[in-house]
C-alpha cells in the first residue's frame, strides 16, 4: 500500500483515543490539546506537537518524588542514535527527497535522533526518531500526518525501518543576539524598566560579553562596529587579549579560510546563568510585589466595602495603576525568560569567528602604543538587522550623564541608546573629560579621563619591558570603578558620541577564586596571561587606586589599517 492509499485508509476522522483506552491504535490518530502541549515536555520552549507516524497511545509519563511521594511528569531528552541502519544510510539523496515531500509547507529543520525519558536507560533501547519543525500554526493535524506518512514512505524507500516520523513546533534559532529578544526589547515601556539593564548584554547594543565557543577561560566585551571601504562584512573590535586564544605575544593572525575558525559566542555559560538567575530573581519580586496588591484589592471586594468604617482601605488609583503594571511587568519577564531558554546552548550564541590580531608589540607607527586589538568577522545571519554602534544608557545614564559634567547632552537619545559615530580628535586628547563607557563585566560607568596619559611598564612585549602610554580614566563619584575584569573592547565615548578610546586594561587586581593575588614576574600581569585568573580578560597594570586605562581610538583605527592594508570605518 502506497503511502497516499494509506492515508485514505485512515479516513482522517478516526476520534482522539478516551481515557479509557489501554491498548494501542492500529492507526495514528489526532492528537488531544493535552498531547500536543505535552508531548515534548522537557524540550526547550515546550514545542508542540503536530502529527506522529507511531500509532501508540499517549500516556502522560509520570515518576515519585519528593517524601510525599507525589507524581511529577518525565521529561524527555534527546540521545546520540549510535547504531543503527539510518546512520550508514543516510544521504544526501535521502534529504533531498524528505526536503520535496515538506516544500509545500513551512518547514524549519528535520534530522534523525534517539528520543527518550530522563531518568531512563540511553542506548538502543530509545526509538530513532526523523524529527521534522514547522513554523508555529502553520501546518494542520491532517496535513501533518500526510506529511509524516509520506516521510515514512521515504525512509521505507531507503530500506530504514523502525524509524517513526514526527512533526512539531519550533525554529532554527540562529539568533547569538537573538532576534525575538531585540524585538521585545522597548526602552519607552515602563512596564519593562526593572530588566532592562538585565537584558541589555544579551542584545546586539554594544558592550556585550565576548567569549570563546571552545572549551577556554575569558571573557571580554564587543566595543564597536567596524567594516572596511568597498567590503560586505562587518567586524566586531575587541582587545586582542580577549581572543588571543593560545598564541604567544609574537605571534599575529590573519584568517585564511584555509585554517579552522576560532569561533567566539556572546556570554560564557556562567554569564549566561547569571542572567537567567537575575531574570528568575526579578520575575519573583515582581510577583511578590503584585501578590500584595492583589490581596488588598480581594479583601476590599470581598467584605471591607461594605463596612464604612474601611472606607481608608479602598484601593486608590494609584494601586489600581500599580497592579496592572506589575501584572504586565510579570507576563513581559516570563515572555523574555522564555525566550533565552533557546540561547542555552553556547552554539546558539555564536556571534563570528576571529579575523584579525597583531602581535602584542608596541607600534613603529606610534610609538608608546602596545598594540591590543582585534577584529571579529560578524555572522550578520545572526542579528535581527544591521549591527548598530549604540549604547544604551536609558533615561538613569542620560540623567546621569548630564549631571557630571555636560549640563545639557550634545546628543539626543534615540529610544534610550546613545548612538555613537565619529572619533574625538587627537588635539582633544589632552583635554579632561566625563566620559562613558558600557562592557561585559560593570554595565555602564562614568569617569573622567585625565589630561595626562599614563606610561605603563609592559614586560612581555619584547627582549626588554617596553615602556606604553595609555589614557588613565577615574571613576566618577558614585562608581566604586570605571571597568573591571571582563570590560576590556569596550569602547569610552563622549557626551557627542564621539568614541575616545578602547579599554585594555584597569589598576584593579584580578585574584583568584581562592582569594590570593595573583603572581607574576615584576608585580605585573600581561593582557595576555590576563585569562588565568578569575576575573578575565581585563589587563592589570600596577596595584593601588582603580584606575582604567584605554587607547586612544584612533591609534588603534591607525594600526587596524596598518595591518590590514585597508581603512577601517565606523559602521
Amino acid at each position: 500500500m502506497s503511502s497516499s492509499e494509506h492515508i485514505e485508509h485512515l479516513h482522517l476522522d478516526i476520534p482522539g483515543p478516551s481515557a479509557q483506552d489501554t491498548i494501542s491504535s492500529l492507526v495514528p490518530y489526532e492528537p488531544s490539546q493535552e498531547e500536543r502541549d505535552e508531548y515534548y515536555y522537557g524540550f526547550a520552549g515546550k514545542p508542540k506537537l503536530v502529527a506522529r507516524t507511531s500509532c501508540g497511545i499517549w500516556a502522560k509519563p509520570q515518576h515519585e518524588e519528593g517524601w510525599d511521594q507525589r507524581l511529577c511528569q518525565t521529561r524527555k531528552r534527546y540521545a546520540a542514535i549510535g547504531e543503527h541502519d539510518i546512520v550508514r544510510k543516510w544521504s544526501k539523496v535521502l534529504c533531498f527527497q524528505v526536503a520535496r515531500a515538506l516544500k509545500n509547507y513551512h518547514w524549519n529543520y528535520f534530522f534523525p535522533i534517539r528520543i527518550g525519558l530522563k531518568g531512563s536507560r540511553f542506548g538502543d533501547s530509545c526509538p530513532v526518531i526523523l524529527l521534522i519543525a514547522v513554523d508555529e500554526g502553520t501546518l494542520s493535524w491532517k496535513d501533518g500526518i500526510t506529511a509524516a506518512l509520506h516521510c515514512q514512505s521515504i525512509l521505507r524507500d531507503f530500506q530504514i525501518g523502525d524509524v517513526e516520523v514526527e512533526i512539531l513546533e519550533g525554529r532554527c534559532h540562529r539568533a547569538a543576539v537573538s532576534t525575538k529578544l531585540e524585538a521585545l526589547f522597548d526602552p519607552e515601556n515602563p512596564t519593562q524598566k526593572n530588566v532592562h539593564e538585565t537584558m541589555t548584554p544579551m542584545l546586539s547594543s554594544l558592550g556585550y560579553p565576548l567569549g570563546y565557543l571552545e572549551d577556554r577561560k575569558g571573557q571580554g566585551t564587543l566595543g564597536l562596529y567596524l567594516k572596511f571601504e568597498d567590503h560586505a562584512p562587518i567586524y566586531g573590535l575587541t582587545c586582542r587579549h580577549v581572543v588571543h586564544g593560545n598564541r604567544q605575544a609574537g605571534d599575529s593572525y590573519k584568517f585564511s579560510g584555509a585554517d579552522r575558525p576560532q569561533y567566539h559566542i556572546q556570554g560564557t555559560q556562567a554569564t549566561f546563568q547569571d542572567w537567567e538567575y537575575e531574570l528568575e530573581t526579578a520575575l519573583a519580586g515582581s510577583k511578590s510585589r503584585t501578590k500584595l496588591l492583589e490581596d488588598a484589592h480581594k479583601r476590599w471586594e470581598l467584605f471591607l466595602q461594605y463596612d464604612e468604617k474601611n472606607e481608608h482601605k479602598r484601593p486608590t488609583d494609584k494601586q489600581r495603576k500599580e497592579l496592572d503594571s506589575g501584572r504586565l511587568e510579570i507576563a513581559f519577564t516570563d515572555k523574555v525568560l522564555k525566550c533565552i531558554s533557546t540561547l542555552a546552548e553556547k552554539d546558539k550564541r555564536k556571534v563570528g569567528h576571529l579575523a584579525f590580531h597583531p602581535a602584542f608589540q608596541v607600534s613603529a607607527r606610534k610609538p608608546g602604543y602596545l598594540k591590543d586589538w582585534a577584529l571579529v568577522e560578524l555572522d550578520l545571519a545572526k542579528y535581527l538587522g544591521p549591527p548598530e554602534n549604540k549604547v544604551f544608557l536609558g533615561s538613569r545614564g542620560f540623567a546621569e550623564m548630564e549631571s557630571h559634567v555636560f549640563r545639557t547632552m550634545s546628543s539626543e537619545l534615540v529610544k534610550g541608546h546613545l548612538p555613537l559615530s565619529g572619533v574625538l580628535p587627537e588635539e582633544d586628547m589632552q583635554v579632561p573629560m566625563v566620559v562613558g563607557k558600557r562592557g561585559a563585566r560593570t554595565g555602564l560607568t562614568f569617569g573622567v579621563k585625565n589630561e595626562i596619559e599614563a606610561v605603563i611598564r609592559s614586560p612581555g612585549c619584547g627582549r626588554d619591558d617596553q615602556l606604553t602610554w595609555e589614557m588613565p580614566i577615574v571613576p566618577t563619584k558614585g562608581y566604586e570603578k570605571f571597568s573591571d575584569g571582563g570590560d576590556s573592547g569596550s569602547s569610552v565615548f563622549d557626551s557627542e558620541g564621539r568614541v575616545v578610546g578602547l579599554v585594555t586594561g584597569s589598576t584593579h587586581e584580578p585574584r583568584f577564586k581562592d582569594g590570593k593575588r595573583k603572581k607574576h614576574a615584576g608585580d605585573d600581569t600581561s593582557p595576555d596571561t590576563a585569562e588565568e585568573v578569575d576575573a578575565t580578560a581585563l589587563g592589570t597594570k600596577v596595584d593601588g587606586t582603580d584606575i582604567t586605562f584605554a587607547s586612544p581610538i584612533q591609534w588603534v583605527l591607525d594600526d587596524i589599517e596598518d595591518f590590514t592594508g585597508m581603512k577601517p570605518q565606523i559602521v
